[in-house]
């Protein structure tokens, strides 16, 4: 959902190759996030349609690349507790936040168009 979003917003230049670069980079540091690209980064090709679309796949296979050439990733901690919000709960945080922040940039471009 992360990258989907990163990707919405690095085709609408909301996003600069430099913060992108920022992001995936400390994305990059953990196992999990590493792991995540391995297995998308053949969906996020095959959704290419613009060359906009095709940078953002570089930069994002150069940075994971950087990261893998530092050698093993940082052991992640949990965030929560044992007795704290469950994962599912954390998710469906995560995604709404997302959902609505996208909202509002698509709400912001379609307000710059009228």
């Amino acid at each position: 959902m992360q990258l989907a979003l990163l990707r919405s917003f690095y085709a609408l230049k909301e996003t600069s190759a430099s913060e992108l670069r920022m992001v995936m980079a400390g994305r990059f540091r953990s196992r999990i996030g590493r792991e995540h690209w391995e297995f998308n980064r053949t969906w996020f090709g095959a959704g290419e349609r613009n060359r906009r679309d095709r940078r953002f796949g570089k930069i994002i296979d150069e940075e994971y690349y950087k990261a893998v050439q530092t050698g093993e990733p940082m052991v992640e901690r949990s965030r929560v507790s044992p007795g704290g919000l469950s994962r599912k709960l954390m998710v469906g945080g995560v995604v709404a936040v997302a959902a609505v922040g996208a909202g509002v940039l698509l709400g912001k471009r379609r307000a710059d168009r009228l």
